[in-house]
């Protein structure tokens, strides 16, 4: 499993954070294991965190399976808005790609290079931001001291 995530706001809103190596195939696994927790995702607001990842494989035909996924489900999902924050150009270039084909979808997505923004954008209230931030840094310094050792 290349992901872990949290619920805040009621179940409403999802932080996720993919680390490793991910592809198209993992992002639809997370997809899947939040329908089975939340059986529908209509109006969830999704904050993904994927500056510590490493794409494998992730090329348009392989986000299609994405869409295509989502879409096979769109009861589930109409409403959603999704904001993926990279810091990582090379990410942050592939979620881009995969804004342009989540155009063909009744969700919202955007990608942002600050978590500020995306929650801004998000409209997610100061406390889960701040839950966020101190997740990132409690993940960025166990990583850190795993490397170190």
């Amino acid at each position: 499993m290349s992901h872990e995530y949290s619920f805040y706001d009621s179940r409403r809103v999802v932080f996720v954070r993919f680390f490793d190596s991910v592809d198209a195939e993992d992002i639809q696994q997370f997809m899947q294991s939040l329908l089975t927790d939340l059986r529908a995702l209509n109006n969830a607001r999704i904050l993904c965190e994927v500056s510590n990842s490493i794409p494998d494989a992730i090329h348009a035909p392989q986000m299609q399976t994405v869409v295509s996924f989502i879409n096979d489900r769109i009861d589930a999902f109409s409403g959603m808005k999704w904001a993926t924050v990279s810091s990582s150009l090379l990410n942050f270039g592939i979620s881009r790609m995969a804004g342009e084909l989540s155009k063909l979808l009744p969700i919202e997505y955007q990608t942002f290079s600050s978590l500020s923004l995306a929650c801004n954008w998000l409209a997610v209230p100061p406390s889960i931001i701040a839950s966020v931030e101190d997740q990132l840094l409690a993940n960025s310094s166990h990583a850190r001291s795993e490397s170190c050792q």
